[in-house]
């Protein structure tokens, strides 16, 4: 066989065989190129529950009947702490069957596979919390909660801002208007995300985000680093105050801005 044809024949062989182990770093370093400031998410999907479920399978291998496995397996998988365990949410599942899907259509873009056989696959849809806050819980909350959680819930309350975004508030995103205080947080990092461009402030949220400390400067909430950190002091804030999922219902409580 003349060496071009045996070239061309290993890369044949080598496409056919590849794991999804072995193509991983491709997507990861494409995620990379394409959102350097994103949160990490997507990775850690990759390697806590895709990576160990689809890894050892060829890229050709992983079919429909595989899909429909991984989503029987995790609506029966729990999160949370121990004394705390509930139900993978469907938007959880959603977003994981996102990535999943997106690691396939590139090696299918990249000529690594030649087609998604996922692509029939059912995703759970994600349905948008309509529970809120009630005033008897935001009472209750306001005596569990240190005096930052409290900041952070009142400022949460009033801009309507998704708790990542509101972590991330800069006292430069603040600006005074003729009119008062209003705020020009930074663009959300994907277009769903819907980050306005200006809120305005009320008086409750100038108060909630300078607090009654004198401070240097800089992020509002540099106690904690993202959305992911806070999950423990506010299940721990819940659990005295009596009520569930205090970071979900106050992002899904209606803002009144003015």
């Amino acid at each position: 066989m003349p060496p071009f044809e045996q070239e061309i024949e290993k890369e044949i062989v080598s496409r056919v065989e590849m794991h999804l182990i072995s193509f991983i770093g491709k997507p990861l370093q494409y995620l990379k190129a394409k959102r350097p400031q994103n949160d990490g998410r997507n990775e850690v999907i990759l390697t806590k529950h895709l990576i160990p479920y689809f890894g050892n399978k060829r890229l050709s291998e992983i079919r429909l009947e595989d899909g429909l496995a991984y989503l029987e397996k995790r609506r029966v998988d729990v999160t949370g702490p121990k004394d705390n365990q509930r139900p993978v949410a469907d938007g959880t599942i959603e977003r994981e069957c996102a990535v999943i899907m997106a690691v396939l259509n590139l090696a299918v873009d990249t000529d690594r596979l030649d087609k998604n056989r996922l692509k029939r696959l059912p995703v759970p849809e994600h349905v948008k919390r309509e529970r809120v806050l009630e005033g008897w819980e935001l009472l209750k909350l306001r005596d569990a909660a240190s005096p930052n959680v409290w900041r952070l819930i009142m400022a949460a309350l009033q801009v309507g801002l998704r708790e990542n975004k509101l972590i991330e508030t800069h006292e430069e995103w603040l600006m005074q208007r003729g009119d008062g205080w209003w705020m020009a947080p930074s663009p959300g990092r994907t277009k769903i995300k819907g980050v306005p461009k200006t809120i305005p402030l009320n008086i409750l949220t100038h108060e909630a985000l300078f607090g009654r400390l004198s401070r240097i400067g800089g992020r509002f909430f540099s106690q904690w680093k993202n959305g992911n950190s806070l999950k423990h002091t506010g299940t721990k804030t819940c659990e005295r105050a009596g009520v569930h999922d205090l970071i979900s219902m106050i992002s899904a409580t209606p803002s009144p801005r003015g």
